[in-house]
């Protein structure tokens, strides 16, 4: 899915991007079977009027349908909000901030191609109360055994942490303290953290969590009291999250395919699901 204009970088954040993510290849987005976290990911973000739910999410899957017309090479999952205020959201990833551009440019030189994008974005705005995009850059030290959506997958939770300015070292160190305990815990609840450098007031880090069933929240529900056994002081760890966080907001969303476009080869690793 593209959005109509592309988005401006702030050069912090691709200096930081630039320690992080390896340099780009093929001009195209990257969705890998095994899971692998991109370097960079763009959200794109639509909320629907109220009783329009459906026909906005009908309107979506065009995107697939101008992309698969045009024969290009920009892959995503998207999906439906399942708790909090009516959500649709498309989830593209890219090697780094560089690979976005070079899509951007083979795009652009596909003729007809944004015309009929623009077109099919009209149709899903009339449905719509309104969008955004956000960027966000990997920070794979903050993950815990990180991965990305696998063909496996059929649900996202998106953990939203809103920190304190000047207080992301102490947050990120609770973060860490966390993946630390699950590890010694042996909890099997793999996510990644990505940190928006673009479309919301920050700092702002995302924590994601795929799952292929609701049952990894009961398993993890149940395992946390081993996790917290594992935390030296679990206390003064939360003590440190008061004085660095803002605000938590989490939210489960269902995947879709018809507001996704995989590649072939992760397609027939999700034994058919995808193609519906």
């Amino acid at each position: 899915m593209r959005p109509r204009h592309p988005a401006m970088l702030a050069a912090t954040a691709v200096g930081a991007l630039a320690l992080l993510a390896p340099a780009g290849g093929a001009a195209q987005s990257v969705l890998d079977p095994a899971g692998a976290p991109p370097g960079v990911i763009k959200i794109y973000r639509a909320w629907p009027k109220t009783g329009h739910e459906a026909l906005a999410q009908q309107a979506g899957a065009g995107f697939t349908a101008v992309s698969n017309r045009f024969g290009t090479s920009d892959y995503w999952v998207g999906g439906s909000s399942m708790s909090g205020r009516a959500e649709i959201l498309w989830f593209e990833g890219f090697p780094s901030h560089a690979a976005v551009e070079r899509q951007t440019a083979a795009l652009l030189a596909n003729a007809g191609f944004y015309a009929a994008s623009d077109s099919v974005w009209r149709s899903v705005a009339a449905h719509l109360d309104g969008s955004d995009v956000l960027w966000a850059f990997h920070r794979p030290e903050l993950g815990y055994k990180p991965v990305w959506a696998t063909p496996a997958d059929r649900t996202l939770q998106v953990i939203t942490f809103r920190v304190k300015p000047g207080m992301e070292a102490d947050f990120e160190a609770v973060v860490k303290s966390f993946a630390t305990a699950y590890t010694a815990a042996a909890v099997h609840l793999p996510w990644s953290v990505y940190q928006v450098s673009n479309g919301m007031p920050g700092p702002v880090y995302l924590m994601l969590v795929p799952m292929a069933s609701l049952e990894a929240i009961d398993r993890d529900m149940a395992s946390m009291g081993s996790v917290i056994s594992k935390v030296p002081d679990f206390n003064a760890l939360m003590a440190q999250w008061a004085r660095s966080g803002n605000s938590v907001t989490a939210n489960l969303y269902g995947l879709a395919p018809g507001l996704s476009r995989v590649t072939p080869e992760f397609a027939r690793a999700g034994g058919g699901w995808w193609g519906r």
